[in-house]
């Protein structure tokens, strides 16, 4: 019997933070929080937490998730740096998963020919987005973006079926008018939705320089703008 790989993915871009445990495509241990931005303080508890109930031990681990982002500034930074102390304590290699590809696997069966739009809260009326077709290839690259009312007309007026997820799917709600074709699942970005990206970077041997990977921030912090 192969083995299965056993990996650890760490989930910290907004102020929710959670990790699983996965063996090959089923999750095995999990843990989340909803604690604002204690990220730093929580992590290693919630590893911890995860890896008992997953009943494995941290040095089984085939290699680390972390989620690349974009989101928190801090919380990536966080997620990143705890991920390549384990992978340089373990001698395991790591794997970045973009924060919105992950989001998308919230939909588990997206209908065929639909748009996959994964959206994270930046404040005020902005977004972090990236669009992606029914197969998860990328149609518009992730961005930045101000959402107004005729934001994804483009898609919609070519009859396209809209699926857009995350915590920024919220605020899409509130300023963009619904119809048939545009559908708002406003769940939360969360550690399970690596697995599959992930295992499926592990299985093509894509992984991180652990001296080099860094996070995808998008744009710069708010205290750096102000210098």
């Amino acid at each position: 019997m192969s083995h299965e790989p056993l990996l650890l993915h760490i989930e910290t871009s907004t102020d929710v933070c959670s990790v699983a445990f996965s063996q090959g495509y089923a999750i095995i241990g999990h843990a989340l929080e909803r604690e604002g931005r204690r990220h730093a303080a929580l992590l290693p508890l919630m590893i911890e937490e995860a890896r008992m109930a997953s009943g494995v031990g941290i040095s089984d681990l085939d290699a680390v998730c972390y989620s690349q982002g974009p989101g928190s500034y801090t919380g990536l930074r966080v997620g990143l740096s705890t991920a390549k102390g384990l992978c340089y304590a373990l001698n395991k290699p790591l794997i970045a998963v973009p924060t919105l590809l992950a989001l998308t696997y919230g939909i588990e069966y997206p209908e065929r020919g639909s748009i996959l739009v994964p959206m994270i809260d930046a404040r005020r009326d902005e977004v972090y987005l990236e669009i992606y077709n029914a197969e998860r290839e990328v149609l518009e690259a992730s961005s930045p973006m101000i959402l107004q009312e005729e934001s994804f007309n483009k898609y919609l007026e070519a009859g396209y079926r809209l699926y857009l997820c995350g915590n920024g799917a919220r605020k899409a709600r509130d300023l963009i008018k619904s119809n048939e074709f545009l559908h708002f699942d406003a769940y939360e970005i969360d550690a399970k939705y690596m697995v599959k990206p992930g295992i499926n970077c592990f299985l093509n041997k894509v992984f991180e320089n652990l001296a080099y990977a860094v996070p995808e921030y998008l744009k710069a912090p708010a205290y750096k703008k102000a210098m």
